[in-house]
């Protein structure tokens, strides 16, 4: 099957207000979808909660009542980026309806940030391929590459499961807690063995639910480009996996989530290590020596060519990358934002180290007002004094000053 199929799901997260009030979440997203089925050309679904769009996407109220846009089935990576572009621009034209249907006062807000800071939830980007292969075989050969290629397709942001201020390049990482799962709500997997064919008989579904909504259409059509090969290279009988098995893949998620420099040591289950960049160069060499193979699609070559120019550029640090992937683009408006504040980014992890010794010490304490500030923790009469000085030669080694504690 030379041609490949896929499509992406989008997860929006949604939130609305009357005035001062907050509009309730059913009743706000169910208003969205009546307000789409007036505005937009479509037929109803099946299950009576979504619409069919004449480009071919299904528009949808998901579990856990968040509004989501699939696109249709796509046979090249252009399309299914322009499809995911078309439906931001539908759901932005019916929210805007909505609100001046509502009138004065009331306003809808819409988030593709995959993640939830305060209440720890979060909701992501799907991706479906079509394929014929054994979906016994996928799992190792698949998850190297679905942990590695977080270095092109992370969304950038901070851990949401963290107290201190921890960058990340892929925020959802920290809610992938098995390496391989059925479950989608909770519990979920790198790998997911939902395995519907939705199609005809000897076809499945690979559903990748680990992936998250990008901004960058360059890093969200080098994903489905890279994934799709990949997929294609395993129906076509190769072991795509086969030398670079992660040893602890979860653990591996997390190292390559914090790395910035796409460098840090992956361990191997069969010994030995790499690092992220190194996996991905590993498949990436499997899709030039194939991309001519019958099994391989039209587009193989010219994946291969961007995938290679991407992995170049992200040898050569994350600035190479500050306008082309999210989670880099996201790290210099950060790196920013603190720099005019007097913070340096490269300080921003030892200050977390600092705040959490303080944050334990604090334990138990009683102090006026219910709350702590700088000049309580370190003036004279603080009843911490003992822990403050024993940090002190910490900041000192790190060119770094109390001074600076109020600022972060």
């Amino acid at each position: 099957m030379a041609e490949r199929m896929f499509g992406i799901e989008t997860k929006y997260a949604i939130t609305g207000s009357a005035g001062d009030k907050s509009v309730p979440r059913e009743s706000l997203v169910f208003q969205i979808l009546h307000t789409a089925r007036r505005q937009v050309a479509s037929l109803p679904d099946m299950c009576g909660n979504g619409i069919y769009l004449e480009n071919g996407s299904r528009f949808y109220i998901d579990c856990g009542l968040h509004p989501e846009y699939a696109t249709p089935e796509c046979v090249n990576p252009w399309d299914a980026v322009r499809y995911v572009k078309a439906g931001e621009q539908l759901i932005a034209r019916v929210l805007s309806q909505l609100e001046q249907e509502q009138g004065k006062g009331w306003a809808v807000l819409c988030f593709i940030c995959n993640v939830d800071y305060g209440e720890h939830s979060t909701w992501g980007s799907h991706e479906s391929y079509l394929h014929r292969t054994d979906p016994a075989h996928l799992p190792g050969q698949l998850i190297p590459h679905l942990v590695s290629r977080v270095i092109y397709t992370g969304a950038g942001g901070f851990n949401p499961l963290c107290s201190g201020i921890d960058f990340t390049l892929s925020p959802r990482a920290s809610h992938i807690v098995k390496v391989v799962s059925g479950d989608s709500t909770g519990n979920r997997g790198i790998f997911h063995t939902k395995d519907e064919s939705l199609s005809s008989q000897g076809y499945h579904r690979l559903h990748v639910l680990c992936g998250e909504s990008l901004c960058s259409e360059a890093a969200m059509w080098l994903r489905v480009g890279a994934t799709a090969l990949v997929a294609a290279m395993i129906e076509g009988g190769l072991n795509t996996g086969a030398t670079v098995e992660l040893q602890s893949p979860l653990d591996a998620l997390r190292v390559v989530a914090s790395d910035p420099t796409s460098r840090a040591t992956l361990r191997l289950s069969k010994g030995g290590s790499c690092s992220a960049l190194e996996v991905q160069r590993h498949y990436l060499a499997q899709a030039e020596a194939h991309a001519g193979e019958k099994y391989m699609p039209p587009w193989a070559e010219q994946v291969c060519v961007r995938w290679r120019e991407t992995l170049d550029l992200l040898e050569c640090g994350p600035q190479a990358v500050e306008t082309t992937l999210d989670w880099a683009i996201k790290r210099a408006l950060y790196s920013d934002y603190a720099g005019r504040r007097g913070i340096f980014w490269e300080s921003v992890s030892h200050w977390n180290f600092v705040l959490d010794k303080l944050n334990k010490a604090l334990e138990g304490v009683e102090y006026p007002d219910g709350t702590v500030t700088p000049d309580f923790v370190l003036g004279p009469e603080s009843p911490i004094r003992g822990d403050v000085e024993q940090l002190t030669p910490y900041l000192n080694k790190h060119k770094m000053t109390w001074d600076g504690l109020d600022r972060f």
